[in-house]
């Protein structure tokens, strides 16, 4: 107890130089839970937002069509018969599902052709399926007995397109002839999704499958579960549905966000080496108030050890006071981090200025933060053990003065 009375007397000899000390400790710590609780923010948006408008909770597809989707091929599709439909609505916890028909068009307005994606898609389902309602901005969706599209506001402003105007698709059927399909106008829409506002095109179902002569079969089927449990769902597709069909697989919302997972995981890591950047200051820090305090107290070091005390002793003090710079730190960092956190959980920050939606990431007007209590047990434990360890060395050298040096001044 002795110890830690002289060590904490010894820390508050310069309060300023201690507390300049730990409040760069502190501003680590703040830095990396704000970071943390932002970057987890911008993760459950941007998986939400692939839920929500592309792949569902899960899609089932031939396992041909699942590697080269992205050339959006009309081969290795989905016979939607009676029995498949049957079994899909067996599946535990399902909120709905929605056959869907994915191909490559140009969209004409009579002046200007652009290529987009087409998705025929039962009006009805798609309500159920993903939340494409929700971000209406004009006009309506089909249902599944009307006729019409939908379509990005990005790319109707794009196209000089209206609600009541005509547009005209042309693409290439399963068997390579050219086809053609007028639609009206009915829905405008602007999601969060930068890929559906500006390049894709909604049309019924029944009309995408007459037109491409697909006869009932899409290029996948989406289903949306009432909560995330994927896995239960998926091993009953796996053991159920899809069982005695070698070439049809089950693919999670995570298989199809891929891109989205290994982005997130990069902002993670530089999360992890900005802070750890933070903290190596402290940790230099921490060594020279260290090595000024025993420089200061040299004589007083030399007086202590004539009167007796040993090495490790004095080692100790000069621990201690690292420790202490550390708690400091700590509890600074951990009020002014949970004072950050709380204002992005609650008032959120626009960053759709920062993100540059030409990576297709699905970004929003606000993102709000998420409280990580994980991340503040690592980061405050980790600044500690940290501030320990920067105060070893210099206790040493402290330590190793001897008497006759340290009383005379020498240095």
């Amino acid at each position: 107890m002795f110890l830690v009375r002289l060590a904490i007397r010894n820390l508050t000899r310069n309060k300023k130089r201690t507390l300049l000390v730990a409040l760069i400790v502190a501003f680590g710590i703040a830095f990396f839970v704000m970071f943390d609780s932002l970057v987890l923010g911008l993760e459950r948006n941007y998986y939400n937002n692939v839920i929500d408008f592309e792949s569902g909770h899960l899609q089932l597809v031939d396992d041909n069509y699942w590697t080269t989707q992205a050339e959006l091929p009309l081969s290795d599709l989905i016979a939607i018969d009676d029995e498949l439909q049957q079994s899909l609505a067996q599946v535990p916890e399902l909120k709905s599902y929605a056959p869907q028909i994915r191909f490559s068009a140009n969209i004409n307005n009579g002046l200007d052709e652009l290529p987009i994606t087409a998705v025929g898609v039962d009006g009805d389902r798609k309500k159920d399926v993903f939340k494409l309602e929700e971000h209406l901005v004009a006009g309506e969706l089909f249902s599944a007995d009307q006729s019409g599209a939908v379509l990005g506001e990005n790319l109707a402003q794009l196209m000089d397109f209206e609600i009541g105007d005509y547009l005209l698709l042309v693409f290439t059927t399963q068997e390579g002839a050219f086809n053609t399909l007028e639609v009206e106008i009915v829905g405008l829409v602007n999601t969060p999704n930068p890929q559906i506002n500006e390049h894709q095109v909604y049309i019924p179902y029944h009309k995408a499958s007459t037109a491409l002569n697909l006869k009932n079969k899409a290029t996948e089927v989406i289903l949306r579960l009432e909560n995330n449990n994927v896995i239960k769902a998926k091993e009953f597709i796996k053991d159920n549905i899809i069982a005695g069909a070698d070439d049809y697989g089950v693919y999670t919302w995570r298989d199809s966000a891929q891109d989205i997972v290994a982005i997130t995981e990069v902002h993670s890591i530089e999360n992890r080496i900005i802070s750890s950047l933070f903290l190596l200051i402290a940790a230099v820090g921490i060594i020279n108030v260290i090595i000024l305090a025993a420089l200061e107290r040299i004589k007083e070091i030399g007086m202590m050890k004539a009167m007796g005390m040993k090495e490790e002793g004095i080692i100790k003090v000069f621990m201690i006071e690292g420790l202490g710079i550390g708690l400091i730190g700590s509890l600074l960092g951990s009020l002014m981090g949970g004072v950050g956190v709380y204002w992005l959980s609650n008032f959120g920050i626009d960053l759709t200025g920062a993100i540059d939606s030409d990576f297709g990431l699905p970004v929003i007007e606000r993102t709000y933060g998420v409280f990580n209590p994980s991340a503040f047990t690592l980061i405050i434990t980790f600044s500690i053990v940290i501030s320990l360890l920067a105060s070893i060395f210099p206790a040493y050298w402290a330590a190793c003065k001897s008497p006759i040096d340290a009383l005379g001044g020498t240095n």
